[in-house]
């Protein structure tokens, strides 16, 4: 079990029209990558992805979204969820 009691941040994606999810996209919050699959799992939709943090006050967000187009974001605060909008989402 993963309990998130030191710092977490949770990511949630609107992406681009056709890709409204952000399906395909990879994110990386300091040095940890992970990448937004079209599966779901128990407990968490398919547009978030859970980072634990440790001791944190703020993280830099990266999002490599499928079409290329990069975003970045310093200086997030944690212990909530942000949502990333892919520049051309309606």
């Amino acid at each position: 079990m993963n309990h998130c009691a030191d710092g977490w941040i949770t990511l949630e994606f609107v992406g681009p029209p056709g890709n409204a999810d952000g399906i395909g996209a990879y994110a990386w919050v300091d040095d940890e990558m992970r990448e937004l699959y079209a599966t779901r799992s128990y407990g968490q939709p398919a547009t978030r992805l859970h980072f634990g943090l440790g001791h944190s006050e703020s993280v830099e967000v990266r999002v490599r979204w499928p079409d290329g187009i990069e975003s970045w974001h310093q200086e997030v605060p944690v212990d909530r969820v942000v949502t990333v909008t892919h520049p051309d989402a309606d």
